[in-house]
């Protein structure tokens, strides 16, 4: 490749901008005969891969794949694919993009200038970082970048950010095939998940954290002190409650643990949503272990319980159990996840409690349009349609649950739901990739005033829910591993 060499009749090579072992870039110009058609003169950006050390052309065909989802994507913070094509060189085969040129600086470059961010604005760039990964990883499968570091997060000239780079894509889908211990990442930015070679939509958050903790200290993150495992950014600099719920969360070493929903980060950031009070709590360790040392002298203990689990005083989380007379059956593998809800019966007062008023609603349709059918009168009776209609919907969103056994069978590939219903046997199943988070909570539904307790899992553009008549200590623990399963293998 040389200056001025128009590769595929379209873009004019300008300047090298980066070569590396396997690809270079290079800032180029759009000629007329540029399949995107966009004006001539046009800059962009090519950079050509080498994958001739693979003999099977297969590795061309998941290049292809992926390049049909970058040419998908349409946000105005990740630039636009133009164009993509194979050529040879001195006997090497390469495969190149086309990609729109973003103009601005990248924000590596701005802090070894010796730029010096306000909290406020690296708050403001973190959230902006969020909205293009979550529009990223809205995808199905999700796209997940895999290199978000600050050489790779363009200011332009309006302030606004933009995401650039998509090559570690194509780099980890030849890793893999290959099957290679080869790290895609950058050392400090890419999470312990994802130096294993098993980077997941959570290891874009841990990255987009680390990037904020550098624009605020000035140090690389491998550089950083850490508490155990985890960075520790407090050793260096003052973090808002704000600033520091979101990295509290996403600069867990583990990843079941970078559990904030991305809508609530940004939220938080953005100042539209208060940081819960016991997170802020969790925060303060010293004052935790003060009182659990004074509380040690006297004999005792406490845990404060939330949610699933046990809010302990160092600010950890102890792991939610199931209650002992709990009839619900877990079976966690490393590769399956298997949950078991038995019928619920007829011990929960409100099952009862609907399951009469059912009966007498059925009663009352049947000696009405029983009346109704002897005397002829067909418009009351489609009448009364939408009533019977009603009382289906009672039966099957509270009896329904009192009879009927469901078993939530997950692995790495899917999951399978099979219900039986009275000998009457159902089976339905969604990709790993399809399924979103799963939450305990009230239904719409209320009984004597009181909500109805269940879990709603994201399918697709569904929810699936289960659970309806289990505690809600049970609840939560369904929740929490159903989502720590997924966060896993999605």
């Amino acid at each position: 490749m040389e200056k001025g060499e128009i590769l595929n009749g379209a873009w004019r090579l300008d300047d090298k901008l980066s070569d590396g072992a396997t690809s270079v870039t290079w800032r180029a110009t759009a000629t007329a005969a540029n399949p995107a058609g966009i004006p001539e003169g046009s800059p962009a950006v090519v950079k050509a891969m080498s994958f001739n050390a693979i003999d099977d052309w297969k590795v061309f065909d998941l290049f292809k794949r992926e390049v049909k989802v970058l040419s998908e994507l349409s946000h105005p913070a990740i630039p636009r694919l133009y164009d993509n094509f194979s050529y040879s060189e001195g006997g090497v085969t390469r495969f190149a993009l086309a990609m729109e040129a973003v103009d601005g600086v990248d924000l590596q470059r701005q802090v070894d200038r010796g730029r010096r961010f306000t909290e406020a604005e690296v708050s403001g760039l973190l959230a902006d970082l969020l909205e293009i990964l979550r529009y990223l990883h809205s995808f199905r499968p999700p796209v997940v970048h895999r290199d978000v570091t600050p050489k790779n997060l363009i200011m332009k000239p309006d302030g606004t950010l933009a995401l650039v780079d998509f090559s570690g894509v194509q780099d980890a889908i030849t890793a893999a095939y290959k099957g290679t211990s080869t790290v895609v990442g950058t050392p400090g930015y890419a999470p312990l998940e994802q130096m294993m070679g098993k980077a997941s939509v959570r290891s874009d958050l841990y990255a987009a954290a680390a990037s904020a903790v550098f624009l605020l200290t000035h140090t690389h993150p491998a550089d950083l002190p850490t508490d155990g495992l985890k960075l520790d950014p407090r050793a260096v600099v003052e973090l808002s409650p704000e600033l520091g719920y979101v990295l509290d969360s996403y600069l867990c070493p583990d990843e079941r643990d970078r559990s904030l929903r991305v809508d609530d980060a940004i939220a938080v950031l953005r100042g539209t949503m208060p940081v819960p009070k016991k997170a802020v709590h969790a925060a303060q360790p010293e004052g935790m272990a003060a009182a659990r040392a004074v509380l040690g002298k006297l004999g005792l203990s406490f845990d404060a319980g939330e949610g699933g689990g046990e809010l302990a005083f160092d600010g950890t989380r102890k792991p939610a159990k199931l209650p002992s007379d709990s009839r619900v059956i877990v079976d966690e593998q490393p590769d399956a996840l298997t949950v078991v809800i038995p019928p619920g019966g007829f011990r929960n007062p409100a099952t009862i409690g609907v399951g009469i008023f059912s009966i007498m609603w059925f009663g009352i349709l049947s000696f009405q349009s029983g009346i109704a059918l002897v005397m002829g009168a067909w418009p009351f009776l489609l009448f009364q349609i939408p009533f019977w209609g009603v009382g289906i919907f009672l039966l099957k969103t509270t009896l329904a649950p009192a009879l009927s056994r469901k078993t939530l069978a997950f692995d790495r590939q899917a999951l399978q739901v099979a219900s039986e219903l009275l000998g009457r046997k159902s089976l339905v199943s969604w990709p790993i990739e399809d399924l979103g988070r799963c939450e305990s909570g009230s239904a719409a539904m209320k009984v004597n005033g009181r909500s109805i307790e269940e879990c709603t899992l994201e399918t697709g553009t569904r929810k699936l829910k289960f659970g309806a008549g289990l505690s809600r200590r049970e609840l939560d623990y369904l929740a929490e591993k159903i989502n720590a399963f997924i966060g896993k293998n999605a």
